[in-house]
């Protein structure tokens, strides 16, 4: 990933700079926890500054920053030196900065989900959510290469229109890539005909995103599948695992318990962010229908199946995935009750 020259500027700044607390610090040892620990890395810093140029005033910064004023001081400090606020006396915040803007594509009716595929893809308005959320946690960046296992929700194409974003996409049903294929008006999607359970090429993409099969094996292989394309040097990188909190059940913490094992970390939750339609063709919709016709309710008044939520994980140590795949049972990909 390439931030923007007067990003890196910035950060530079930042890193000579100590929070308020440590200014007059004379114990070293203090401030060098402060700097292995605390201290933002450039991407944590990109984000603060981009709440902080969309804050209205210093105090709504502080209350949406998830950080304490000795830190943030800093970055309001490069902030202003580096224009990208200006804030007045009375706090009030005028940014500098036009952050990407939220993108639309509408593409229901293109696409016929395939259950022996465990296709189940969103709606057009939570695809554009979802993509918009992702770029939103690369600010300032002039270049970034996202990943994606399976998409039958066609994110890819979202990602296509922003023109810093390369989408390199994993996905093994021709009518998927062909259709990518067709739309891909700029160019800068890339697609592997692949099964994410096979191992794709290392691609040293900068995140990724896979919306998997709500099982444990499921969603585990498809994010070893995401880690092998980050590359070997995935440590500091993120990515973007869209779950069901309920059909996972209890696998969801048996799942992320494994993962920080392996020093990869849940940093965020974007609750209920994908909706699903319930599509005619699964057996979901024969069931619905049965049961609502129990209480008299026309089965038209029900037109979506569920709703999930999208969990950003952070990879802190360089990880052994072939340790991790010992976890996996491939048969059990698909399988919602063994």
């Amino acid at each position: 990933m390439i931030f923007s020259n007067k990003l890196e500027e910035a950060y530079r700044s930042y890193l000579q700079l100590l929070p308020l607390d440590l200014e007059n610090e004379s114990d070293q040892n203090k401030i060098d926890i402060w700097k292995s620990i605390i201290r933002y890395d450039s991407l944590k810093y990109a984000r603060s500054l981009m709440c902080l140029c969309g804050a209205d005033t210093i105090d709504d910064y502080v209350k949406s920053s998830g950080g304490d004023f000795d830190n943030l001081a800093l970055v309001i400090k490069t902030a202003i030196d580096y224009s990208f606020v200006d804030i007045s006396k009375n706090g009030t915040i005028k940014s500098n900065y036009s952050p990407a803007e939220r993108q639309s594509l509408i593409r229901d009716g293109v696409f016929a989900p395939t259950p022996d595929l465990n296709q189940f893809p969103c709606d057009s308005d939570s695809a554009d959510e979802r993509a918009f959320r992702i770029i939103s946690n690369y600010p300032f960046s002039e270049s970034i290469s996202v990943g994606l296992v399976g998409d039958d929700d066609f994110i890819s194409l979202r990602f296509a229109q922003y023109e810093n974003v390369k989408a390199i996409v994993v996905e093994k049903d021709e009518r998927i890539i062909n259709e990518i294929n067709m739309k891909n008006k700029l160019n800068n999607i890339s697609v592997i005909e692949l099964d994410a359970r096979n191992n794709p090429p290392n691609l040293n993409v900068d995140t990724f995103v896979t919306d998997p099969p709500y099982t444990f094996d499921g969603a585990m292989s498809f994010i070893v599948c995401g880690l092998k394309m980050l590359g070997m040097n995935s440590k500091d990188k993120q990515f973007f695992v869209v779950l069901n909190p309920t059909m996972m059940g209890m696998r969801l913490y048996n799942l992320t318990k494994l993962l920080a094992s392996f020093g990869i970390i849940c940093t965020e939750v974007y609750s209920n962010i994908s909706k699903y339609k319930l599509p005619d063709q699964y057996k979901e919709r024969m069931r619905a229908n049965s049961f609502l016709s129990l209480y008299n309710i026309d089965s038209k008044s029900l037109t979506y199946s569920s709703n999930s939520s999208m969990y950003c994980f952070k990879i802190t140590e360089c990880i052994n995935i072939a340790k991790i795949e010992e976890y996996i049972k491939v048969d059990r990909i698909y399988e919602h009750y063994e």
